[in-house]
């Protein structure tokens, strides 16, 4: 299914990003802009709402600033349309917060795994659940086994 969204409509939740995470990282650049493999015109509203961001003299921000601003819509627009996220150096610095503040805002968000592979917002968290019950049921049974095993040898 497609989304459908006014970027703009995301605006409040891109100012609480970079209000809260990313300007006071103090990285003076951001990485690029231009969003892409996105569904339909999505990207396009999103790099629309980029270049509003970094050019409309209402924003009265440098360019740093306005980039900054354009990497959480980039992020957003990655995480609106189920793109997983997965970045060079110099954005891991404040990714990690940028993610959480998009899951805190009820977004769930892909994250790249480092090895390559991609997983699913939180998903890991329900793995882990399951092994911390399967294994110790697991060895449980694999001890009633071995009495087994050892009271029928000793027949």
């Amino acid at each position: 299914m497609e989304a459908t969204l006014d970027p703009l409509d995301d605006l409040a939740l891109i100012q609480d990003i970079y209000n809260t995470t990313v300007r006071i990282a103090g990285i003076a650049r951001a990485p690029e802009l231009i969003v892409t493999n996105l569904p339909g015109d999505l990207a396009a509203q999103y790099n629309q709402l980029s270049h509003t961001i970094t050019t409309d003299p209402r924003w009265a921000m440098n360019v740093s600033e306005a980039e900054l601003y354009g990497a959480c819509a980039h992020e957003l627009a990655h995480a609106r349309a189920g793109v997983q996220l997965k970045h060079g150096p110099r954005f891991q610095a404040f990714e990690n917060d940028i993610v959480d503040r998009l899951r805190a805002a009820g977004i769930r968000v892909k994250k790249a795994d480092p090895q390559g592979g991609s997983i699913p917002a939180d998903d890991w968290k329900g793995w882990l659940k399951l092994l911390a019950w399967v294994v110790p049921a697991g060895l449980a049974v694999l001890a009633l086994c071995i009495s087994a095993l050892v009271a029928l040898g000793g027949r």
